[in-house]
């Protein structure tokens, strides 16, 4: 969920972000057949609770968006 709003913004909604979610390559559509867009307010809803200060998506996009991101050695 954190990536797909990083990687898409901080506009979508709700709907938006579970299309892109589903759209992800890394979305195992036979292990999460059951996720669904109850699922999603359910998964944000605990995301809010744990970080009270993220109510919103852009909310959270703007703390990941300029959270630090490890370094990749080449």
């Amino acid at each position: 969920m954190i990536t797909t709003i990083v990687k898409h913004g901080s506009d979508l909604s709700i709907n938006e972000l579970f299309e892109k979610m589903q759209e992800h390559h890394d979305f195992d559509r036979e292990r999460l057949w059951r996720f669904n867009i109850n699922r999603l307010n359910q998964l944000l809803t605990q995301h809010r609770l744990r970080h009270p200060e993220q109510q919103s998506i852009a909310k959270i996009y703007q703390h990941h968006k300029y959270a630090k991101m490890p370094q990749q050695s080449e």
